[in-house]
């Protein structure tokens, strides 16, 4: 019986660790989206200032 009950917990272990990857790849799939919004604004705010002083050399 002490096998069955060495053996559960290691398998709760290990289902702790996947949990714990999982939370720490969905950590960083957040970072990386917030990361490719940031890119995406600033690409955004560098185009409507070139377009900006694009206008301003042609008045």
């Amino acid at each position: 019986m002490d096998e069955i009950d060495k053996t559960y917990s290691k398998i709760d272990t290990v289902n702790t660790k996947v949990r714990q990857t999982e939370v720490a790849a969905t950590t960083n799939q957040l970072a990386l989206t917030k990361a490719n919004v940031q890119i995406h604004t600033l690409l955004v705010i560098a185009s409507n200032y070139y377009q900006s002083v694009w206008i301003q050399i042609k008045e």
